[in-house]
């Protein structure tokens, strides 16, 4: 029997001491099993060292763990950005008073079904901790309004309203609150944003429109003459003492910017700059022919009432001051004054609280301040005319800023016009948050 070299050796180390027979056979196959030990336990080492060389890393935990392997992000050299991949070997189990990391593993395919027994449904996924919530499918976010401040407010721009977004109009619903008791004899509010009424008061009774016919004289005005056009004041539409009217006190010869003329008609309210813009548009109605200018104006002004869905009212000045046959409704108002509002001009003009306005040659100026007294007293308003006659008694047109857009007041004769707009401003913003 061929011992191999190590039984040999052995052998003969027992024979040299007279250990013959079985006791050197045993000592033989003792070393040979030594030797295969030695030689299964090296390459079981060789078996488990880590490929490549990495050796285990340490956690946090104190437990060692290997490493895992990581893809180049996008940016370095030749590969797009991936998460680590999972590593092969058993995961290590935290300290229970350390909350691991959520880690989302690569999914792999779903292992097979011992034999004889049915397949499972997968687990349903749940939301990493870190997820973002999910908005309901119902809801509907309107659009942020622009960054620029709400006209009225301190460091706005004036007249300056929010960027809305192209989205259906909001659904509101009904009122929180009762609709609340006004002294005024009409009166109506609409929320411009929504295209929704929401309180009205008789409005549609025919009633003088005092000096809020400004509105739709400025409107028209716009369309035909520019903000640069030089205008000489006529003699005969100057302000007389005798005429008890709002003025700007303009005086015969004075020549002033169109632009500036509209700040004294719908701040102080002039009807005297009222009538001068009239006769310039007048003319240029005329185009030459014969007739009144300003009784083509009021014509004009009529015709576009109609045009913008007013036809219950009837102008037969440009200023305002109660006449026979000159009246209009608050609904009518209303829109005279919601597309008044869409012209930038119109609205920066009447959302201004004061200004200095000059003539031509530079020596004449015009302190104006608004008489609108909301813009100076409430948040968010911007607008837009004030009015005041025997026939009509107080009346005021106003626009309001509000996070869901924009809502427009009208209150015709009122005892006190600024006591019952707030009034219904303040409801608004309770019974419609």
């Amino acid at each position: 029997m061929d011992w191999g070299r190590p039984g040999a050796a052995l052998r003969a180390w027992a024979e040299a001491r007279g250990w013959r027979g079985g006791l050197g056979t045993l000592l033989a196959l003792l070393a040979m099993s030594a030797t295969i030990v030695v030689l299964a336990g090296a390459l079981i080492v060789l078996l488990l060292l880590p490929k490549g060389g990495s050796a285990p890393v340490q956690g946090g935990d104190g437990a060692l763990r290997e490493p895992s392997a990581t893809v180049i992000a996008a940016g370095g050299p030749g590969g797009a950005t991936a998460s680590p991949l999972p590593s092969a070997v058993a995961p290590v189990i935290p300290s229970p008073t350390v909350a691991p990391p959520a880690v989302t593993p690569t999914p792999g395919p779903a292992p097979s079904p011992a034999p004889g027994t049915a397949p499972t449904a997968p687990p349903e996924a749940t939301a990493a901790p870190s997820a973002l919530p999910t908005l309901a499918a119902t809801a509907t976010v309107p659009a942020p309004p622009s960054t620029t401040p709400p006209a009225g407010t301190p460091g706005a721009t004036p007249g300056a309203a929010p960027t809305l977004a192209a989205t259906p109009r909001p659904t509101l619903r009904g009122p929180l609150l009762p609709p609340p008791a006004i002294g005024a004899r009409s009166a109506i509010v609409w929320d411009a944003t929504a295209g929704v009424e929401l309180f009205s008061k008789n409005p549609d009774e025919a009633i003088a429109p005092a000096s809020t016919a400004k509105m739709l004289t400025a409107l028209v005005s716009l369309d035909l003459l520019k903000l640069d056009t030089r205008i000489t004041v006529d003699p005969r539409d100057v302000s007389r003492p005798e005429d008890n009217e709002s003025t700007m006190n303009l005086v015969s010869g004075d020549t002033l910017t169109f632009g500036d003329l509209l700040y004294g008609m719908l701040l102080v309210s002039g009807s005297d700059a009222a009538r001068v813009v009239a006769r310039a548009g007048g003319l240029i109605l005329l185009a030459g022919a014969p007739g009144d200018p300003i009784a083509r104006y009021v014509a004009e002004m009529n015709a576009r009432a109609v045009q913008i869905g007013a036809p219950n009212s009837h102008f037969v000045n440009p200023h305002g001051d109660d006449a026979p046959g000159q009246y209009s409704t608050a609904r009518d108002l209303l829109r005279i004054a919601d597309e008044a509002l869409k012209r930038p001009d119109f609205a920066r003009v009447v959302a201004t609280p004061t200004i200095a306005v000059k003539t031509v040659d530079g020596k004449r100026t015009f302190a104006l301040r608004n008489t609108n007294e909301l813009l100076f007293s409430r948040p968010g308003i911007h607008g837009v005319k004030t009015g005041t006659t025997a026939e009509c008694g107080e009346c005021l047109v106003s626009a309001q800023w509000r996070a869901s857009g924009r809502v427009v007041a009208v209150v015709l004769g009122a005892a006190d016009r600024v006591a019952d707009t707030t009034i219904l401003l303040d409801w608004v913003n309770a019974a419609y948050p």
